[in-house]
């Protein structure tokens, strides 16, 4: 048998391939043109496709960096570092573009300690950025001696 040239089997598998590949940038496109034409029609005032282009990129990436310190904030919670505080600032973020995270930020904030102006104090923000400095640095020492 020559392996130069493919097998019917081969062939099949190539079109299907290929046809899939085709579909899935029809659907990735479609997508987009939906996306596009929503962020148009919220009403933030983009008139044309290149500021809602925009728009729509800054929001991606403004929902993923408030997910990710989201996540940082709930792990926060088992390791050292103001836990509470980095997720407030995580759903802040979130709050932004994500309807159900102005919620859970409301109850995040009733959590945090305040004072009488319901803003947290400055001794409570230094002690939890300390908090953050010391938990990170141990944890670099930590990598640096296992691994280094």
């Amino acid at each position: 048998m020559n392996q130069d040239h493919p097998t019917g089997e081969e062939e099949d598998k190539d079109i299907d391939s290929a046809a899939r590949a085709k579909r899935r940038r029809e659907s990735l496109s479609n997508l987009y043109e939906s996306a596009i034409e929503a962020e148009k029609d919220t009403g933030r005032r983009e008139k044309s496709p290149e500021r809602a282009k925009r728009s729509l990129i800054l929001r991606i990436v403004s929902i993923f960096f408030g997910t990710i310190i989201t996540f940082l904030g709930l792990i926060m919670f088992i390791t050292p570092g103001p836990g509470l505080l980095v997720l407030a600032a995580g759903l802040g973020i979130l709050a932004i573009d994500v309807p159900f995270a102005r919620n859970l930020l409301n109850t995040v904030k009733s959590k945090l300690p305040q004072d009488e102006a319901g803003r947290l104090s400055k001794q409570t923000i230094i002690v939890m950025i300390a908090m953050t400095t010391i938990g990170v640095a141990l944890s670099a020492f930590s990598i640096y001696k296992t691994f280094g």
